[in-house]
């Protein structure tokens, strides 16, 4: 098995911008909305898609759990899956 390419720390927190930005965007949530449905400050959400800052683990899991995306997605393992429509009402 063959060794996963390094991924520098600056690109890695540059990817998660990028893909925590999309998946908010995506799910039609301000950074105000993720915020609320996350429970992390509307700071700390403009910090990390400005890539000034990492998620703590906990809190990568909490925004994933928010934008119904994968961890994998947010650090760039993973695409983007649209998401699931709602069931039609019996």
């Amino acid at each position: 098995m063959q060794a996963a390419p390094a991924v520098t720390a600056d690109a890695l927190t540059a990817i998660l911008a990028d893909n925590l930005r999309a998946a908010r965007i995506d799910r039609g949530l301000s950074q105000r909305g993720l915020a609320t449905a996350s429970g992390i400050y509307q700071g700390h959400i403009s910090h990390f898609e400005n890539a000034r800052r990492q998620p703590l683990i906990h809190n990568l899991v909490r925004l994933a759990h928010a934008l119904e995306v994968s961890t994998d997605f947010l650090l760039g393992l993973a695409p983007l899956t649209p998401r699931r429509p709602a069931p039609e009402p019996l």
